[in-house]
């Protein structure tokens, strides 16, 4: 993808009521080594080791390319509170899912994700940040389409997409990363999640 994508952006910054999702910088290089060489982090993904801080720096600038032509944004979750970095997530692809026309402008598909620290699981911070990240891409990006995936054994992860109201969203089907294995997948666009978001305010669950 060039650098002229529509969606290349310098960095990124969302805030949420407890939290800002923001573009990954080398001084997160340390916390972030921490949080992918944790197993009890990543229970569900192979844990990575013999991360050091230069390599997490030199990983870091890659991002930071990617982001500044548009290909995908990498993030980091971080407590307004304390400025403590507890999880990743972010835009993992920018996909032109229909090429622009005379009177249409292009249409993208991006596929989100995130992880949260098993010390701060049950406190909704993953359910905040995929919110954060779901409605910037819709309301602020202009995201046509978005994509989410797991692992058949992310059970967490299923039960969260059921608890914010995309059960009625969900199949199975290869994913898109690691070895492309079955697993879960859900797709919905921007009429669909306005009503999951109307849903989740009526059930005063909405954490924005």
């Amino acid at each position: 993808m060039a650098a002229s994508s529509p969606l290349a952006r310098d960095a990124y910054e969302i805030h949420s009521p407890r939290l800002i999702v923001r573009t990954a910088i080398k001084l997160d290089a340390e916390s972030m080594r921490e949080f992918i060489t944790n197993p009890d982090n990543n229970p569900h993904t192979p844990t990575e080791s013999n991360v050091t801080i230069e390599s997490m720096q030199t990983r870091i600038g890659k991002w930071q390319e990617s982001t500044a032509k548009g290909i995908r944004a990498f993030q980091v979750i971080i407590l307004r509170s304390t400025g403590e970095l507890i999880g990743y997530g972010g835009y993992n692809c920018f996909d032109l899912i229909e090429e622009p026309s005379e009177n249409a402008a292009p249409r993208y598909l991006t596929d989100i994700g995130t992880a949260i620290a098993k010390s701060h699981w049950r406190k909704g911070y993953g359910l905040e940040a995929l919110c954060a990240l779901t409605e910037h891409a819709f309301a602020e990006l202009g995201i046509a389409r978005v994509r989410i995936e797991t692992n058949l054994s992310n059970e967490p992860w299923r039960r969260l997409m059921h608890a914010v109201g995309l059960a009625q969203f969900e199949s199975q089907q290869k994913v898109t990363f690691g070895e492309k294995p079955m697993g879960y997948t859900w797709h919905f666009d921007a009429a669909n999640w306005q009503a999951v978001k109307e849903d989740m305010q009526r059930r005063d669950k909405w954490p924005l």
